[in-house]
């Protein structure tokens, strides 16, 4: 995992809340058109050069084990629905992705077992990534809260 890290390396400051809160507002003209239109998994993968680098807008639910895996689900898509997410022990994110990540990992039982999948929505800004053998990741930027309509 480490070598996904010195491909990808993000900066950032805080953002948490939703689309309604002025700080979110005052992202939206950092990210520009990134942040109105949301990038579907599938249309990242098909066209993985295109995306490369890119920082976008994007909704799903993330999956993860806490050990082995962690990816983003796109249900909206029909075919390459899921894209890997950044170590998340390692996440170059911002204190609301840091924040969001730990009340993932909180829904494990403190002496349950070190595997515990668990899945949450998610409405992001996240840094697409490629790894050493071409494959994308993504890399947490800013969560943006829970998609609309899901509190």
């Amino acid at each position: 995992m480490s070598s996904k890290l010195f491909i990808c390396i993000v900066t950032t400051s805080l953002l948490f809340g939703l689309s309604s809160n002025p700080a979110v507002a005052s992202q939206k003209e950092e990210l520009g058109n990134n942040y109105s239109k949301i990038t579907k998994i599938c249309e990242i993968r098909k066209n993985a050069n295109v995306y490369f680098g890119k920082t976008v807008h994007i909704r799903g639910v993330y999956k993860t084990d806490h050990s082995s895996y962690s990816f983003i689900f796109d249900k909206s898509c029909s075919t390459m629905k899921t894209i890997n997410v950044a170590d998340a022990f390692r996440s170059n994110g911002d204190s609301g992705v840091i924040d969001f990540l730990k009340r993932d990992k909180e829904a494990c039982p403190v002496n349950g077992p070190s595997v515990c999948p668990t899945e949450m929505e998610v409405d992001a800004v996240v840094k697409i990534c490629k790894q050493p053998d071409g494959k994308l990741f993504l890399d947490f930027k800013k969560i943006l809260g829970p998609p609309p309509g899901r509190l």
